[in-house]
């Protein structure tokens, strides 16, 4: 594998406007000319705060992927409102390139917190996140938002062998801003969590892990952006501002996969069989999360 070059695109999306945000992806993933991967934040094209707008907004993925863009392009990572056969809607993320779909992932949880009431509008994705291989050789998994503090979604991704996790979110901000540790500023205090999470899970299975989050604000919500990419090793190695538009590019070598998969065993030596008895036998007994 040769290094891959990945680009995050930051974007306030407008509420409802899809032609316009449409237009934006476009030429947006028009001058990512010799990149590998481009990634636009959680429900790019419609805006996040959809309520019931989005049984309107709602396509096959077939239907809302007719982009428009040309041929030539490196694959495209963002979320949109599915409507599945079963006629529920839900948040899918998707990995385009051209006109073909490389790989789909209906997100599983959906926050029912704070000012977040997902499970009203979207139904929740039934199967577990798979691993593709892009053009580049690189294996990648997706998640969306949510998904991330979750982390047997995140397990399931290292078990099958991905080189880089991409989330892509919309997470606003939430806190008191502080100094975090290794920052350049201050953070709201959500960011700085994102960050700690994504740096726990880059280093205990040896991937890299890519935040592609949103920024801008949307009835009343300030969404943080601070997207950013982090090495197998756990260190940070490229950061966007918090609340306003940027892009973010980073370099990923194979090479640090390498070193970081060196000195440990942690994926070698997982067991998934060992896993799926132990659940089953919790399961069985009623002691599974909730149970009684």
């Amino acid at each position: 594998m040769n290094e891959l070059f990945l680009v995050i695109h930051q974007t306030a999306p407008l509420l409802g406007e899809v032609e316009a945000n449409a237009r934006d992806v476009r030429r947006r993933a028009q001058s990512a000319a010799g990149v590998d991967l481009v990634a636009f934040p959680e429900l790019a094209l419609t805006g996040y705060s959809l309520r019931t707008r989005v049984q309107r907004l709602a396509r096959p993925l077939e239907e809302t992927l007719s982009l428009g863009l040309p041929a030539g392009l490196p694959p495209l990572a963002f979320s949109v409102p599915e409507r599945g056969r079963d006629q529920l809607v839900y948040n899918t993320a998707v990995l385009l390139h051209g006109t073909r779909i490389l790989a789909r992932h209906r997100k599983v949880y959906l926050p029912t917190y704070g000012p977040f009431d997902e499970g009203r509008y979207f139904a929740r994705g039934r199967e577990a996140p798979g691993v593709v291989t892009l053009p580049c050789g690189w294996r990648v998994g997706l998640l969306v938002c949510e998904d991330f503090w979750h982390p047997a979604l995140l397990y399931l991704l290292a078990a099958q062998g991905t080189d880089l996790i991409l989330v892509l979110s919309a997470a606003i901000g939430r806190g008191d801003p502080g100094e975090g540790p290794d920052t350049p500023g201050p953070l709201f205090s959500s960011t700085r969590s994102w960050e700690l999470l994504a740096r726990a899970a880059a280093l205990q299975y040896g991937v890299f892990l890519a935040l592609a989050n949103r920024a801008g604000v949307e009835e009343g919500l300030t969404f943080a952006g601070g997207s950013l990419v982090v090495a197998p090793d756990g260190e940070v190695l490229a950061r966007a501002p918090q609340g306003e538009p940027a892009v973010l590019e980073a370099r990923l070598s194979p090479g640090a996969l390498r070193q970081a998969r060196t000195p440990f065993a942690h994926l070698r030596d997982e067991d998934p069989g060992f896993l799926q008895r132990a659940l089953s036998r919790m399961v069985k007994e009623g002691g599974e999360a909730g149970g009684s």
